[in-house]
């Protein structure tokens, strides 16, 4: 997995130990999730307008 690799060569440490994960490696994967979700765009608003909805709805 590319995420061990970059752990080791940042921190120097194991990313399991005895067959769990180290509690290190975990903040380290969180940190990870975090990042790449604040990355995102922003969803992006609909551009019809609602006025035109609601009236187009009213005549059906």
């Amino acid at each position: 997995m590319r995420g061990h690799k970059e752990f080791r060569d940042k921190t120097g440490g194991f990313p399991y130990y005895k067959g769990k994960i180290t509690q290190k490696y975990e903040l380290y994967l969180n940190n990870l999730i975090k990042k790449s979700v604040s990355k995102k765009a922003p969803p992006k608003k609909s551009k019809v307008k609602k006025s035109i909805v609601r009236k187009f709805i009213t005549y059906y």
